[in-house]
């Protein structure tokens, strides 16, 4: 409304007799003085001074440039605390019933009440709560950064694990049969025509082994972790002590020679893994397929029954042979990778035992991995039958003089047999000269030669790794090969499924 048009309305209410009201009588409100104690006051009507969160109708229209202006301003809803704590428990209330937000899960499965945590103790891990209901989580494994479970805090001199590794690094070649080859294991060489060092090998093959099969056929070449003829100490007897895991690293190629041959992957006989021989000595005299062996196959033979391998096998096998040489084809379980050959490329193999009686495998070729867990079963025979001798506290079980592949701590199991005092379970303890004996400490004096007597043992079995031709005609030499780069095995029984405390009174402490 104009004044114009205020002044007409007030004309009109005056003709009209309304009564006017008059201005009060009182004085208005002094104007403070020049030198009131607020100099240079400002009544200004213009922008007032920032104070964030605070509506202008709640700020004073004067201001006082010797006062802060800033003042604290109420919280908001969001960052009132009371309120945010009722929020959470609502959320946490809420999503039980099918809201969205986060949920309470145990081992990643939603909790089936919401409004309740669950913590459940687990494998080396312990709860306990205080009278307060304070929770408390431990960890009450013993120093297991390496995956081990370890009975002294000093893992090096700690005698809970074993472990044995070679990358390589440094290998010595060899023209004699069966010799040590020195380097960081103690490795025995077979047929060492097919055998070459070389110092290093394409990075990050830092040091290999390299190998490759000649000309004739059934012949082969490699290394095997064996310290002599006698009947302790060629192998170990790994199943029957659960918590171990085995690596092989190795690069297919041909020969290194100065004028290698085509690449070829036929006529081929290739095993990787843990195995025991039929001689006692082996010089390269026995066949390219080791009668007791576990670990990786690649083999195209054909004499019957064919194995015709095109591709990479898991194998665990036992043909029980005492006196013969020549290859036994039979198949023990095994499972095919699906994994062929290819030159240049490199491969890593692994085997675990974490509980007796069970073995998993697992193969990559840095592009496709295999992997699968396959039951591994004792060896059983009736021939030969076990001979008992008693002295001065040992007992020598003889098996005539054949090669049982029995090693130092194997446990072998006589049963049903004529002698009764020689039907128990022995561990072989004693090195002997002899081939092949279980000699045992005990009181009992068991004597004379069985006759309806039941062997069982799980085989022991040595690091092995041997390439060779199969039993085909004329295979071309220098046309497939190796580069071993490393080899690894450790033991510590803390690995065995569902774990175990080390006891500090046992000189293992297992």
């Amino acid at each position: 409304m104009t004044l114009a048009q205020n002044s007409k309305n007030f004309q009109t209410m005056k003709k009209q007799g309304l009564v006017v009201p008059t201005p009060s009588p009182a004085k208005d409100m002094p104007v403070p003085p020049i030198n009131a104690p607020y100099p240079n006051p400002n009544f200004s009507s213009g922008p007032l001074p920032a104070i964030s969160m605070m509506q202008p109708d709640m700020q004073r229209t004067f201001y006082s440039p010797a006062a802060a202006q800033d003042r604290l301003a109420p919280p908001s809803a969001t960052n009132n605390a009371v309120t945010g704590a009722q929020a959470i428990s609502q959320t946490i209330l809420n999503v039980g019933s099918g809201g969205s937000g986060p949920l309470l899960e145990t081992n990643n499965q939603k909790n089936a009440v919401q409004s309740v945590l669950n913590l459940v103790a687990g494998t080396n891990i312990s709860l306990s709560s205080d009278a307060r209901g304070d929770v408390t989580i431990a960890n009450t494994a013993t120093n297991t950064g390496d995956g081990l479970i370890h009975g002294d805090s000093i893992w090096w001199v700690d005698s809970a694990w074993v472990m044995l590794r070679d990358d390589f690094n440094n290998p010595s070649s060899t023209t004699a049969p069966s010799q040590t080859w020195g380097n960081g294991l103690n490795w025995t060489i077979i047929n060492p025509g097919t055998f070459n060092a070389i110092p290093g090998g394409a990075f990050p093959l830092n040091g290999v082994l390299a190998m490759s099969p000649g000309s004739s056929a059934n012949t082969y070449g490699g290394v095997l972790y064996k310290s002599g003829a006698s009947s302790g100490g060629n192998g170990f007897p790994l199943l029957d002590y659960p918590g171990w895991k085995v690596v092989w690293e190795f690069q297919i190629s041909r020969n290194n020679s100065s004028s290698p041959a085509v690449f070829s992957w036929t006529q081929v006989s290739l095993y990787v893994g843990l195995g025991s021989y039929v001689n006692n000595n082996p010089a390269g005299s026995d066949t390219p397929r080791p009668p007791y062996f576990m670990g990786l196959r690649y083999d195209t033979d054909t004499t019957a029954p064919a194995i015709s391998d095109t591709q990479f096998v898991f194998e665990y096998v036992n043909n029980l042979t005492n006196t013969t040489l020549t290859r036994i084809n039979t198949q023990g379980t095994t499972f095919a990778t699906g994994i062929t050959v290819t030159e240049g490329r490199k491969y890593r193999f692994e085997m675990s035992c974490f509980a007796s009686g069970s073995v998993t495998f697992f193969l990559t070729d840095s592009v496709t991995t295999a992997s699968t867990t396959l039951s591994v079963s004792k060896i059983s025979f009736t021939s030969p039958q076990p001979s008992f001798t008693s002295s001065n506290g040992i007992i020598l079980v003889d098996y005539s003089g054949k090669a049982i592949p029995i090693e130092l701590g194997s446990v072998v199991t006589v049963s049903g047999g004529t002698i009764a005092a020689g039907n128990a379970t022995y561990v072989h303890a004693i090195p002997r000269g002899a081939t092949n004996e279980a000699a045992v400490l005990s009181g009992a004096t068991p004597s004379g030669a069985d006759t309806s007597a039941t062997t069982t043992l799980f085989p022991g079995l040595a690091p092995l790794f041997w390439i060779g031709n199969d039993t085909t005609a004329t295979p071309v030499a220098n046309s497939k090969g190796v580069l071993i780069d490393m080899f690894a095995l450790v033991w510590n029984k803390g690995l065995i499924t569902g774990g175990a405390t080390p006891n500090s009174t046992l000189a293992r402490y297992w």
